[in-house]
């Protein structure tokens, strides 16, 4: 069932372009699960990221800086990036890196937020126990979120599916 699940507006350094992403092998004849628009036709983004399983895809995308400059960052279910399966990646504008990790399950959302001490990143997905459904990366790695969401171990095993930065607080929804 391929479809694409994330769109973003991104200016990389090449001009602003429009990034779609999902769980597709090829997007306008451009092979992997992520391409960008031009205006005028879809081009490649670096190698681009690949499917680790049949039902991999990139469901969520964010623009955050990480200290260094804006970047892109997408996250989904079992991205292969080069040689390392991981659950979110980062775009440089040149090279795709594996951000975090590999947290299993689907990484359903992504936000930058700051909460007073800087921009972070933040993750929010489903079938991601070890994160209890919510995370923010410090340094190269995922950490639990103020106890997450739902039990350590479950049951109930919530799914998180959205994150809104709005009005100074961060929003999750599932």
């Amino acid at each position: 069932s391929p479809g694409v699940f994330a769109m973003k507006v991104f200016n990389d350094g090449s001009g602003e372009k429009l990034y779609a992403a999902g769980r597709v092998g090829s997007i306008g004849g451009v092979n992997g699960m992520i391409a960008r628009w031009n205006g005028t036709a879809w081009q490649p983004v670096g190698a681009g990221i690949t499917a680790a399983q049949t039902f991999s895809d990139i469901e969520a995308m964010a623009i955050h800086n990480d200290g260094t400059g804006e970047k892109i960052y997408v996250g989904g279910y079992d991205l292969r990036v080069g040689a390392v399966t991981t659950s979110v990646a980062r775009w440089s504008g040149t090279a795709w890196t594996p951000v975090g990790q590999y947290l299993g399950g689907r990484t359903t959302a992504l936000a930058s937020f700051d909460d007073g001490n800087g921009a972070q990143l933040y993750n929010a997905g489903t079938a991601q126990p070890g994160i209890n459904y919510i995370a923010r990366l410090n340094g190269n790695q995922w950490t639990i979120v103020d106890g997450g969401v739902g039990q350590p171990g479950g049951p109930p095993w919530p799914s998180t599916f959205g994150l809104c930065n709005w009005q100074g607080k961060l929003y999750i929804g599932g």
